[in-house]
């Protein structure tokens, strides 16, 4: 059969050759005829429901942290009184089968939050969705559990973070997803357990079989199928240049290049965990903590010792590195049912948001000032616009210092406050919000698409989108020269830095530090401590007189093909 490729969204990175196991749970169809025996029906629900919590209780005791916590939160649903309440209430009242009654309460719920343009929240509701399927899945006597073996790449339409930790013992290599962002609780898990996986890739099981022979390529977010001799032994030959560059990554020092300029390679984690993979690779710290995933319930919001417990925990484990804390990066949409915007990108998200709703920024600081004693915290203020935001936020910090004064409670009274640059208007004027701030860091992702006025998550408009345009780079140099005015550190912590393309650019331009996917950590480090700063300050100043992204990209690909051959092996042939 002829080798065929098929690319996704995004990706864990990691490459495996391996046989396909299939996983639907589309087919499955509900019947909604009348029932005439509703006692059958009630019970047919409590004993699944039940059978379901007793599982995924034993799973989640095996887990500690936000990995626990996830699965608590989908228990939670399946022990809601009013969803319990509301799927009897169908039975009984409107004669639904089990099935249908719990379809039913589900997409209820569901079509509240599915207006909501805000991503993370869509990631939930999709969960929520697959948890419904999976209920039903168990009450029509279908396998719930995933029938892989080890050395399988599993390919399904969806998984519930569950599913990843049930794989553990069955050990599969690889997982391919239909669904899914980059912000999915299932990707985030797969991270942290470094399994290779692939999200978003549209109508895959179409075309896939148990059995095929396949290759999942995390660096380059592809699966190819049906592979030629040829492909397969070029592939083998890149995991073993992987796996022996990883074991001589994890043995180095800490970055430092070859004429001294210290740069720093850290972690960006959304959930606790995988810190322990930050130090596994020797990074030095949490560039970027995005609390809107580990605290993605709007509920705990409001709940300050579970957020300073969660702090404190990962101040502890980090320490003495340092640990950034994004304050709560979503929109009103997620919280106000019913909010609507016509473009929340562009609307009462991040900071402005923050400061609207003052009962969570209070909620927020205080948990992190509570778990700051140690001196490794900083507070990273999230979509900054004006200067006047910051002004105003840092007041409101200090308020909230002398508050916790007063209770008698230690905390760091000097914690770094920084920003993200990721509005055009607030890195044009660096220079002059520098003085105000500890350091800078860089979101490139958004940067990108309000650069040049795109959608990110718009199809349409796609191939607008592309952090490697030399506009990028002119607006990041002039970032890093504003700060550093003020001697006052710049890190990049969008994809760009877990790229060694935009490594290597970035690098020239003076950048202090690069927050990136944990999984990267190494092979960024192999790029700022191999390579001499003086040629890539000569790489940076072309790249400035360029005129498109693919030029750009080309020619950090030969510079990488000069100066790291072994990596750029396994990225580029």
């Amino acid at each position: 059969m002829k080798e065929r490729i098929f690319e996704g969204i995004c990706s864990s990175k990691g490459i495996v050759i391996g046989k396909v196991r299939v996983f639907e749970t589309d087919k499955m169809t509900v019947d909604y005829k009348p029932v005439k025996y509703i006692k059958e029906e009630l019970l047919k629900f409590e004993k699944v429901r039940r059978k379901i919590i007793g599982e995924w209780k034993k799973i989640s005791y095996g887990w500690r942290g936000n990995i626990s916590r996830i699965l608590d939160a989908q228990i939670m649903i399946l022990e809601d009184p009013e969803f319990v309440k509301r799927v009897k209430e169908k039975i009984e009242e409107e004669n639904l089968k089990a099935e249908a009654a719990v379809l039913e309460s589900l997409e209820e719920f569901l079509n509240k939050i599915e207006e909501s343009k805000d991503e993370i929240f869509k990631e939930r509701a999709n969960e929520i969705r697959y948890l419904g399927k999976r209920i039903i899945m168990e009450m029509q006597g279908q396998e719930g559990f995933i029938p892989a073996k080890p050395g399988e790449i599993i390919v399904a339409s969806d998984l519930l973070p569950v599913d990843i930790l049930e794989l553990k013992n069955k050990k599969p290599i690889g997982i391919v997803i239909e669904k899914g962002g980059a912000t999915s609780h299932t990707l985030i898990i797969a991270r942290q357990m470094e399994i290779p996986l692939l999200c978003g890739v549209k109508d895959i099981l179409k075309e896939v079989k148990n059995g095929q022979e396949a290759i999942l390529d995390g660096w380059n977010s592809k699966l190819i199928l049906d592979p030629s001799k040829s492909t397969i032994e070029e592939y083998e030959e890149k995991v073993k240049r992987v796996e022996i560059l990883i074991d001589k990554f994890v043995k180095k020092k800490p970055p430092k290049s070859k004429e001294r300029k210290k740069i720093a390679v850290l972690g960006n984690i959304g959930m606790p965990e995988e810190i322990k993979i930050i130090k596994k690779y020797d990074g030095q710290g949490v560039g970027l903590f995005r609390t809107e995933i580990a605290i993605w319930d709007p509920i705990k919001w409001r709940n300050e010792s579970y957020q300073a417990e969660i702090y404190q925990e990962c101040a502890q484990e980090i320490f003495p590195d340092p640990l950034v804390i994004r304050l709560l990066d979503v929109g009103a949409g997620r919280y106000f049912t019913g909010f609507q915007e016509t473009n929340p990108f562009l609307g009462t998200r991040g900071i402005r948001f923050l400061m609207k709703e003052k009962e969570i920024l209070r909620t927020q600081i205080r948990a992190i000032l509570k778990a700051s004693s140690l001196g490794n915290v900083r507070i990273l203020l999230p979509m900054v616009s004006l200067l006047q935001e910051i002004i105003a936020i840092k007041k409101y910090i200090e308020k909230l210092k002398k508050e916790l004064k007063v209770e008698r409670v230690s905390f760091d009274n000097y914690i770094s406050v920084g920003i993200m640059v990721e509005v055009p208007g607030t890195a044009l004027m660096t220079e002059k919000i520098a003085p105000h701030v500890d350091f800078i860091s860089i979101g490139t992702n958004d940067l990108t698409q309000y650069l040049f006025g795109v959608d990110r998550n718009n199809v349409n408009v796609a191939y607008l989108y592309n952090d490697f345009h030399p506009a990028i780079f002119k607006i990041i140099s002039h970032i890093i020269k504003g700060a550093h005015q003020y001697r006052k550190r710049v890190s990049v912590c969008g994809e760009l830095a877990s790229s060694p393309l935009g490594a290597v650019i970035l690098m020239g331009l003076g950048i202090d530090e690069l927050s990136v996917h944990p999984s990267d950590i190494p092979f960024i480090r192999e790029v700022v401590t191999k390579i001499e700063y003086k040629k890539t300050k000569e790489l940076a100043r072309n790249v400035l007189e360029m005129t498109n992204a693919s030029e750009v990209k080309e020619a950090a690909k030969e510079f990488l093909k000069k100066h790291l051959p072994e990596l750029s092996k396994i990225m580029f042939e």
